[in-house]
């Protein structure tokens, strides 16, 4: 493929620099090919590698039962522009063995980092194929008038009219916001999804399996949840306070990617005027505030990700602490970020966003091998793992 061949030559200092800064892992490979000609087995060779490795990792990331899937589609966006992953790749030793084929070691550095975003980009690093759907499920509760409107138990009421309006314009904002970041998020107020949800579901505080079956019946991959709360101000008779908590989930898990908490008092002066005022001049920045976080979680890869708490024991200095660190982030790939929580002598606490539940990761890291370690399983809970790590 013509492609391969200007990696032979000088590589632009742009992509050299840019997966500087993010994680570079070596990798060595050997190649074999047949050919006559050394030149066309340089290209051959290099061809090779960059498509093997490059297919390995992508595994590693995506998994295979959507590798295939979208092999086509990786083909064409991902591997031909392989420069912008993998900013070095030397060729060395060819050599022909008795066969007649063409031998070569294969050394080159890929970028994790830069591997995914390209496939965030190509929007196969998710299951969500085209806008990703944000459901809102925000309730907003008149404390002044013991009122409170869900649309999703759906209430007609012409007394709720005031905080209706108020929830569909906070619905708009989300849906103005959230669209230049490429995100789908629906109506339902406008659009009388309340009718669709069946009866059970409907109620005030939707439990954690409910959320969960709402958010799958309407195929959204993101919930928006949480209530404002509209209160007189203690000694003032026509001051009001808005308080506001606003949570973007995941549906999948419920894993919180984006909070907003925020209070605001309203000038004095007549209800449903000064407290309209105030929520129609606050939603924009709440909604960009929160449209914000959602985007970083997923611009990050760490979208679609379970939270585990992740400890080690055993007696590493810092220095091989942060060796092991390195090593299983690399040879990890279901690890999509590791924070540090709490470090003392022999105990290293971490938080690890993982595309695999607590179990299932304690099985990936036992299939791996930790060179100059040894790593066990110590105990596996629901969002807990301990392993007992070594020096050999």
């Amino acid at each position: 493929m013509k492609y391969f061949t200007a990696f032979l030559f000088a590589l632009p200092l742009f992509f050299h620099t840019q997966a500087m800064r993010a994680q570079v892992i070596e990798v060595h490979h050997q190649g074999l090919v047949d050919s006559n000609s050394a030149s066309n087995a340089r290209n051959k060779i290099t061809e090779q590698a960059v498509d093997e490795i490059s297919k390995r990792y992508i595994v590693d990331l995506i998994g295979k039962k959507k590798f295939d899937k979208n092999s086509l589609e990786i083909e064409s966006k991902i591997i031909k522009n392989y420069l912008k992953y993998i900013p070095i790749l030397k060729i060395s030793g060819i050599s022909k063995n008795q066969k007649g084929e063409v031998e070569a070691e294969v050394f080159m550095k890929l970028s994790i980092d830069n591997l995914k975003e390209m496939l965030l980009r190509a929007g196969l690093l998710y299951e969500v194929k085209g806008y990703p759907i944000v459901l809102p499920l925000v309730t907003i509760t008149d404390r002044v008038n013991s009122k409170s409107y869900s649309w999703w138990k759906g209430s007609n009421d012409l007394e709720l009219r005031f905080v209706k309006e108020w929830g569909m314009n906070l619905n708009q904002q989300l849906k103005t916001v959230f669209r230049e970041k490429n995100f789908f998020v629906l109506q339902p107020i406008k659009w009388d999804m309340g009718l669709w949800v069946p009866h059970v579901f409907q109620t005030e505080s939707p439990r954690a399996e409910d959320l969960t079956y709402i958010s799958q019946y309407f195929l959204a991959p993101i919930i928006v949840k949480g209530e404002y709360k509209i209160s007189r101000i203690a000694n003032y008779e026509n001051r009001f306070l808005i308080s506001v908590r606003l949570e973007a989930l995941q549906s999948d898990n419920l894993r919180v990617i984006g909070e907003v908490i925020r209070n605001y008092e309203t000038d004095t002066g007549f209800f449903q005027v000064v407290v309209n005022e105030k929520i129609l001049s606050v939603n924009e920045n709440i909604v960009k505030d929160l449209a914000s976080q959602v985007v970083d979680a997923w611009q990050k890869g760490t979208f679609g990700s379970s939270l585990v708490q992740m400890t080690l024991n055993g007696p590493l200095n810092y220095r091989q602490l942060e060796k092991f660190k390195e090593l299983i982030q690399q040879n990890v790939r279901e690890i999509r970020g590791l924070r540090e929580r709490f470090i003392r002598a022999g105990n290293f606490t971490f938080e690890v966003d993982s595309s695999l539940p607590a179990s299932e990761l304690a099985l990936a890291i036992g299939r791996k091998q930790f060179p100059s370690y040894k790593v066990e399983v110590d105990e596996v809970k629901a969002n807990k793992l301990a392993l007992r790590v070594n020096i050999l």
